[in-house]
């Protein structure tokens, strides 16, 4: 199949950044940038940021990038568009297949070995079964007779997935839409055939959008017992952030067999004069490179001035460990 545009599966989630705008978009994505395996990005919000914002997600998250932008028009602006997503880094772009084989070689003559082209087949909203449904499977042929480097497969309907598999055989990649809100799920798209899942409102509208693509992520990825923190936290989440000085405020739980560790810690602390105590005997506040954090007599944390969630959880795991090692010693 040529070159890959899209890095090995690992969570095998296509991040749907249909964030309303810049500031948005980095919230979710400072919190998933390490668990998601790539971004797709759609009309509104390019419409709303410019172009220039693929270029900034990439330089931030170095994740590929694909265009949503589901060409179809006459080849002269199909190529303009290709063309400008090309230019601005776009490493991936989708294209409707209704546009035909001539469209599409012309699109591919604009990408070369730069970007690579997804065909659309089947839409997962009803409507998509009026029309798309009967040209599905033509769609997938065209796509893998043209050397496409993938093609875009309904997660809500598994059974469509298996037959599009079985029409571009085993080596096309294959992402499969409509996972999690519109109620497809990214196991069962998977074991139909799909390489990747594209997943949206269920992460990017969650309280706690790590947590939620840390859940859905396939599970072969993120084990429950790599997902708890190695047993020593047992949650993780944000809790605040604060958009003048872009900074995060985690809570860490430990893992049950942990608290009692941590709260031996905290005497500890405050018998040995270690960081400062809280008011009120609530706990100890210790202070780590430029983040702090709160630990409570309950064993529970906040770790705060974080400059990202990831950052936030990571720190978390290292000071669970090191209160282990320590009450241990």
């Amino acid at each position: 199949m040529g070159k890959s545009f899209l890095n090995p599966p690992k969570s095998r989630i296509i991040l749907a950044l249909d964030t309303p705008d810049k500031r948005s978009s980095h919230r979710v994505m400072e919190q998933c940038a390490d668990i998601v395996d790539a971004i797709k990005i759609n009309y509104p919000l390019v419409l709303t940021e410019g172009l220039g914002f693929i270029s900034e997600l990439k330089t931030e998250y170095g994740l590929p990038l694909i265009a949503d932008f589901k060409v179809a028009d006459a080849p002269v602006t199909n190529n303009r568009i290709a063309r400008m997503a090309k230019d601005a880094g776009v490493d991936a772009l989708m294209v409707h297949g209704f546009i035909g084989a001539d469209a599409i070689m012309e699109i591919q003559e604009v990408a070369k070995e730069e970007m690579g082209i997804f065909v659309v087949t089947e839409l997962t909203h009803p409507g998509g079964l009026e029309f798309t449904r009967s040209f599905s499977e033509p769609f997938a042929r065209m796509a893998a007779y043209l050397d496409c480097f993938g093609i875009q497969a309904p997660g809500t309907r598994p059974d469509r997935i298996q037959v599009l598999r079985d029409t571009v055989g085993p080596d096309m990649t294959i992402i499969a839409c409509g996972i999690g809100a519109q109620g497809g799920t990214l196991e069962t798209a998977v074991q139909a055939g799909a390489d990747y899942g594209i997943i949206g409102r269920s992460i990017y509208e969650a309280d706690n959008p790590r947590q939620a693509a840390m859940d859905l992520a396939f599970s072969e990825a993120f084990p429950a017992t790599e997902q708890t923190g190695n047993e020593l936290l047992k949650e993780v989440h944000v809790v605040r952030y604060c958009s003048e000085t872009d900074s995060y405020t985690l809570r860490a739980e430990p893992a049950d067999e942990m608290r009692d560790q941590v709260k031996q810690f905290v005497q500890y602390c405050r018998s040995h004069g270690i960081g400062l105590e809280l008011t009120q005997s609530e706990g100890v506040l210790l202070k780590k490179k430029r983040s702090l954090i709160h630990v409570y007599t309950t064993g529970s944390c906040l770790i705060s001035n974080l400059p990202s969630a990831a950052e936030g959880e990571k720190i978390a795991r290292d000071f669970m460990q090191e209160v282990r090692t320590d009450m241990d010693a």
